[in-house]
């Protein structure tokens, strides 16, 4: 069974173009467009990773991670920030406790190996 990643953000095309790199990686896709919906998503099946933008609507990415880090379930759950608000939002994204950053535009080949390293479970939190 393949690993599940929940890709979560408002961009349509955004949003299918990172589940589509993740399908071809040979991943499980699962996509939100907002936090909400996100963990819905978490609540039907606990991915192995979390991708998620910081700027959304009805639920931005900082108060999915809060709200994740607040349940048992998915408290250890991995978390990318991927954001074209990174640099002018690093402080806050700082405090967040998540394994990485990925500024937009992303590297393809940078999101993989993150993933990969993620779900492999070699690579340990950096805090942004």
């Amino acid at each position: 069974m393949p690993t599940r990643i929940l890709v979560v953000d408002d961009d349509p095309s955004i949003l299918a173009l990172v589940a589509e790199i993740l399908l071809d990686e040979g991943y499980d896709v699962a996509t939100a467009a907002n936090g909400a919906e996100a963990l819905q998503r978490v609540a039907e099946a606990v991915p192995a990773v979390i991708v998620t933008d910081l700027m959304m609507p009805v639920m931005d990415g900082p108060a999915l991670v809060r709200a994740c880090r607040a349940e048992p379930a998915p408290a250890g759950l991995p978390i990318v920030i991927m954001s074209a608000a990174l640099t002018a939002l690093l402080d806050g994204v700082k405090s967040l406790a998540v394994q990485d950053a990925i500024p937009k535009p992303f590297d393809t080949d940078s999101l993989i190996d993150i993933i990969a390293c993620l779900v492999a479970g070699t690579r340990s939190a950096r805090g942004a």
